[in-house]
């Protein structure tokens, strides 16, 4: 196994035989890379729901579990389930249809970022792993994760691209794009005018 200290830039996930988190970042040394990770599962908690609701949960084939927690809401400690489901694009389906039974918490956190909560990342980690060879990525390394830890934060050299469209709000045409770009200190700026098509 070897590790690489990782400055996360933003999160994501992709649908293969599971669900597979992914955070793309820059190491200290300058590279690209996207971490993978396989195993970790999209929740949400229902307040006091009934046991009809309950039922109907665990019958459905896209739950992997519902759990007993007690949750402090509302100035109080409540029983609550914990709905454990198979994808994280069914968590705004699953909100919808339970929204008017009882109170759905926790349903609104996008999956990228549930996973860097849950497990406490900070913006720079340690990411234990093995370098794998994936063809879809871009990034210079492509990592499967096994394990995360602290790392010092530090701040890798990076490329920022900054669009801005100019319309007009009395006819909705667009007027100007421009774009920005800055890479190490220099920065370039290009405006795409004419007609709107």
């Amino acid at each position: 196994m070897a590790s690489w200290n990782v400055r996360i830039i933003s999160a994501s996930y992709s649908k293969e035989d599971d669900v597979v988190v992914e955070l793309f970042g820059r190491t200290d040394d300058g590279n690209t890379i996207t971490v993978r990770h396989r195993g970790f599962k999209p929740y949400f908690f229902l307040v006091t729901p009934s046991s009809g609701i309950v039922a109907e949960l665990k019958a459905n084939a896209n739950v992997v579990s519902v759990e007993d927690v007690q949750l402090f809401h509302d100035g109080r400690d409540r029983a609550c389930k914990k709905v454990t489901i198979k994808y994280p694009w069914m968590v705004p389906d699953f909100r919808k249809a339970y929204a008017s039974h009882c109170q759905v918490l926790a349903a609104d956190i996008p999956f990228g970022h549930r996973f860097m909560y849950d497990l406490d990342l900070g913006g720079c980690v340690k990411v234990t792993g093995k370098k794998v060879e994936m063809g879809k990525y871009t990034t210079q390394l492509v990592v499967e994760a096994s394990k995360f830890g602290p790392v010092e934060p530090f701040k890798p050299a990076l490329k920022v691209l900054s669009f801005d469209l100019e319309n007009s709000i009395k006819t909705n045409e667009i007027l100007t794009i421009c774009c920005a770009i800055s890479d190490g200190g220099d920065i370039r700026h290009a405006s795409f005018v004419g007609d709107e098509k």
